[in-house]
């Protein structure tokens, strides 16, 4: 069977189901996860189907979604042998400023809210996101039938120890693999008892001995296998199988130092409060791939034209029904710039490249180039132990470098003197005077600029030998950057 008539008829045997159980889609999602030909058809079908119940329930529960009816309904003709993205593209582009001007219009009204979390507000105004009774329920149903293969693969259910992420408010309460145990690291008490925790054995009905999985922020994990190192504790010697990073972006330098001094799997999950799933970075590739319940496009940051096949743009996100049912989100402009590339089936993988206020871009092109991405920029600055960095742990005394692993402190400017012309500064805070050694910042200037150039496909290498770009980098010593830190990259 071609995939062309699978995709046919699947999506005729989709129609005629009204209910959309968890558990079968959980099975389903788990097929459309895998990499063929059958499987992108029914990868694409999938999205197409919930993208169709997404759109007819946005429009008939939400007041904002119905009161925009001529933008959101999609007649059966429009739609017939069109693609999820091709419907999606005719559709508006919602932002941030939307979600906050409009955020009770946009509840659905045949279901029962159940929790209320928000955005963090480090790159803006908080947004507040709600969920209901019944997607809440949908989700632990959906995902306790996805993990139970991996369960029936242990005799005794793995410990988990994981480090709650405050910053969003009330968590989504989501089963998991492990037996949950949790702690912290922002306090001399919490990180003590963290590694007490984590060292020590265990005797719970049913369950291993001693921790096998790790999980919280980014910045928080590295930050305790320091403390860690410091103590004499060597972290692989704890025999861990899984950690799992989220939050902000993590210079690669500190990923790859995890999987040394952990030696195991480091799994980097890309997370956002306002979808209803994420993205796991592929250990091979180094690009992340979406839950399959997620339709992810790229767009054009000034035109909203949609990128296909390989390009560079801003992320917008729609969130399917059932898995999110409270607060509809189609078409939801992240803020985020990506570079997508689609592999041998037609399926997008991402390389995060910053937020898009963070990068400097060059927008005139037909198909956005790159200029700096603040991402690449935080891989360079990451792995030179002289810049200095956001003190996120104040409070700590019994860690000796509270600055390890954490977002270097940089500025990213430019200036056009002509339409053709762009010149670029990057200003770097140091952890040292950069006067009392200025043998070691010029050599440092010229590492940082060279490794700039060096990014492959490098749209900045092209502009700087044309003569159409310049860059000059510029270091100061603590304190040298002003106002508040760029805490997402």
């Amino acid at each position: 069977m071609s995939p062309a008539e699978f995709s046919r008829q699947l999506e005729t045997l989709f129609d005629e189901q009204r209910c959309f159980e968890p558990e079968g889609a959980a099975d389903l999602m788990a097929l459309a996860m895998r990499r063929g030909p059958l499987q992108s058809a029914l990868h694409a079908t999938l999205h197409k189907v919930l993208l169709g119940r997404t759109l007819r329930h946005a429009v008939a529960h939400s007041h904002y979604y119905s009161d925009r009816r001529s933008h959101y309904e999609t007649s059966e003709s429009r739609s017939a042998g069109a693609t999820c993205h091709e419907i999606l593209s005719s559709l508006p582009v919602l932002r941030r400023e939307d979600l906050q001007v409009h955020n009770c219009e946009m509840l659905a009204t045949d279901v029962k809210l159940r929790m209320v979390s928000h955005t963090s507000g480090s790159t803006g105004q908080p947004v507040l996101m709600h969920r209901s009774e019944e997607e809440v329920m949908f989700l632990q149903r959906y995902y306790s039938r996805l993990f139970a293969p991996i369960r029936r693969g242990f005799s005794l259910r793995p410990l988990s120890l994981s480090f709650p992420n405050l910053y969003h408010g009330t968590l989504v309460p989501l089963p998991s693999l492990g037996f949950p145990l949790s702690s912290g690291v922002t306090d001399d008490t919490l990180i003590q008892d963290a590694a007490r925790i984590l060292t020590r054995r265990y005797s719970l009905p049913g369950c291993a001995g001693q921790i096998s999985l790790l999980s919280g922020l980014a910045h928080h994990i590295v930050f305790f296998t320091a403390y860690l190192l410091e103590t004499g504790i060597s972290p692989a010697g704890l025999n861990l199988e899984t950690v799992t990073i989220t939050g902000g972006y993590l210079a690669t330098h500190w990923r790859e130092w995890l999987e040394v001094q952990w030696n195991c799997r480091v799994i980097d999950r890309w997370s956002m409060t306002e979808a209803s799933g994420g993205a796991n970075r592929n250990g091979i590739s180094g690009l992340f791939q979406f839950d399959p319940h997620l339709v992810a496009e790229v767009i054009h940051p000034t035109t909203g034209r949609p990128i296909e096949g390989n390009g560079t743009g801003e992320l917008v996100i729609t969130n399917l029904h059932p898995f999110t049912q409270l607060q509809p989100l189609i078409r939801y402009a992240t803020g985020d710039l990506v570079h997508q590339t689609k592999d041998e089936y037609g399926l997008p993988n991402f390389a995060f490249l910053g937020k898009l206020k963070n990068c400097l871009v060059d927008v005139l092109a037909e198909t956005p180039n790159c200029l700096v991405s603040s991402a690449h920029l935080c891989d360079i600055l990451g792995s030179l132990p002289d810049t200095d960095c956001v003190d996120y742990f104040p409070n700590i005394s019994v860690v000796q470098d509270r600055l390890v692993g954490s977002t270097p402190i940089f500025a990213l400017s430019s200036e056009s003197p002509s339409q053709d012309i762009i010149n670029i500064r990057v200003s770097v805070q140091l952890r040292w005077n950069p006067a009392a050694f200025p043998e070691r910042a010029a050599n440092l200037c010229q590492t940082i600029e060279s490794r700039l150039l060096s990014a492959p496909g490098s749209a900045l290498k092209r502009r700087v030998e044309a003569g159409t770009a310049s860059v000059t980098v510029c270091l100061g010593g603590p304190g040298s950057i002003k106002g508040p830190p760029m805490i997402k990259i």
